[in-house]
């Protein structure tokens, strides 16, 4: 009868050899030595992700970069990041990676956590003869094994300070910084001519690229619009909910595919269903869209371009207590049918002289709705004054807030098309006149104006350029002062 130490020794060396052989069985093997609180659940999506990145790892990728997009929450850093790395020495402990994220504390997070696992009890029981931590270089910053591998953790703002074997990027531009052109161009500099020139074998280092899609223009966005560049890619795009006509389709040397086939369909279905999509859309559509879905909006519409909404780093609360004028901008629907338009109500305050779009509603209300929403936010924001197109349902709402002594009420009665007046407003939105604030609805807002004129709604364009033009370009013939308060 086999004794328990060769029993033992029979179990854990079966057990190194399959962890050798699969990094998804490595994965689930020695996921509660990284993530001890939450067990591990499969998915395809991460056992895909494991086959493309080992298949690169052993030089069977066709291609020899891998691109990733994926949502939030999915593991996607921490099978790149921390498991990969692991892994890859227990055959070649000799390679040296360099991982980059847009911020030091995330790139040394992940490094510290591969270096823990590569230092725990089971992970040296297994393979402590192939891989040891350094005696005197086993640092959190930079860390080395006893066969010369290591790891560097850098950020995408510097330099990489040493070659590679093993490159390893993950979501190198942050969400604020997406928008400014200025932050694009330098973190697509930083990739092109600096972290991705650190290969020990040029262009035929490995290199994974991890992306959240947070700009048609970012990194990911620039390699995919450029051949030259796109042909060295595989592609693994899963959007949290399966779109047939994503313009992103998953390009795998493996064959793989997407296995979802109905529309909506969840990418992790046990862990993120319905409810966790539902908070996230409310977040905003251009958060959605991009982190969600990996299908960034447009950056440039007809009229109306990114560049024209300068995101402030202002708190609301601060400037509503301290703005010398507060006042509603309300574009009302012509019916309470249940197809008409929805209802807009933004907030717009001057403060320290500037003007702001602080906040708003946009959703579907019928006129006693509508009512309620106007007075709630006169409450909430106490405005000075509110503007109003005198249309069906406008007409009804001056004459009911007149009736409630509410007189500071400045109705429009256009006489110039949506497009024109889109056009107007573009004169001071070009010269910065209006500032926005980070949130849900600022995103949802420029998403719909950079749409317009080629969207059916457009309820917040029209509040918006109903606010310019009647605030900032007093000249327009169209507006119709019924009491004080401009």
């Amino acid at each position: 009868m086999a004794s328990v130490q060769a029993l033992r020794l029979a179990h854990d060396e079966a057990l190194r050899q399959l962890c050798k052989g699969s990094l998804y069985f490595f994965v689930k093997t020695f996921w509660h030595v990284v993530v001890q609180q939450g067990e591990f659940v499969e998915n395809w999506h991460i056992e895909a992700i494991c086959d493309h990145l080992q298949a690169l790892a052993e030089g069977r990728l066709e291609r020899n970069r891998l691109m990733i997009f994926l949502p939030p929450r999915h593991a996607k850093s921490i099978i790149v990041n921390v498991f990969m790395p692991a892994w890859d020495w227990t055959v070649r402990p000799h390679r040296r990676f360099v991982s980059a994220s847009a911020k030091d504390n995330l790139s040394t997070r992940d490094a510290v956590k591969a270096r823990n696992l590569v230092a725990s009890d089971l992970y040296q029981r297994l393979f402590g003869d192939v891989c040891k931590p350094h005696a005197t270089r086993w640092g959190s910053s930079y860390y080395q094994n006893e066969q010369g591998g290591s790891r560097l953790p850098i950020t995408t703002s510097g330099g990489t300070g040493q070659d590679a074997d093993f490159l390893l990027c993950d979501d190198p531009l942050e969400a604020q910084d997406a928008r400014s052109q200025v932050k694009r161009d330098s973190c697509f500099f930083w990739y092109d001519s600096t972290f991705t020139t650190r290969g020990t074998k040029a262009e035929k280092t490995p290199l994974v690229l991890v992306h959240q899609r947070l700009h048609e223009d970012d990194i990911a966005g620039r390699i995919l619009a450029d051949e030259a560049y796109a042909r060295h890619y595989d592609v693994l795009c899963f959007p949290a909910l399966y779109d047939p006509n994503h313009p992103v389709k998953t390009i795998s040397s493996l064959g793989f595919q997407d296995p979802r086939t109905q529309e909506g369909e969840l990418l992790w279905g046990e862990r993120f269903g319905e409810v966790w999509v539902q908070q996230e859309k409310a977040k905003g559509a251009r958060h959605y869209n991009s982190q969600l879905q990996q299908r960034p909006s447009v950056a440039d519409g007809e009229i109306f371009k990114e560049e024209m909404f300068p995101i402030a780093d202002e708190n609301a609360n601060a400037i509503i207590n301290g703005a010398t004028e507060v006042l509603l901008s309300v574009d009302a629907t012509f019916s309470d049918s249940e197809l008409s338009d929805c209802v807009a109500i933004i907030v717009f305050a001057r403060y320290k002289g500037e003007w702001y779009c602080v906040n708003g509603i946009n959703k579907q209300m019928d006129f006693l709705a509508t009512l309620t929403s106007i007075k709630q936010m006169m409450n909430e924001y106490r405005p000075h004054s509110l503007i109003i197109e005198k249309k069906a349902n406008g007409d009804a709402i001056i004459r009911v807030l007149r009736q409630h002594g509410i007189d500071n009420v400045l109705a429009i009665t256009p006489k110039e098309s949506k497009e024109a007046r889109a056009e107007a407003s573009t004169i001071y939105l070009n010269q910065g006149s209006v500032k926005f604030l980070d949130n849900p609805f600022t995103d949802s807002l420029i998403d719909q104006a950079i749409a317009f004129p080629n969207r059916k709604d457009d309820d917040m364009v029209d509040a918006l350029t109903q606010f310019i033009n009647a605030k900032l370009n007093r000249r327009q013939s169209d507006v119709q002062g019924i009491s004080i308060g401009f």
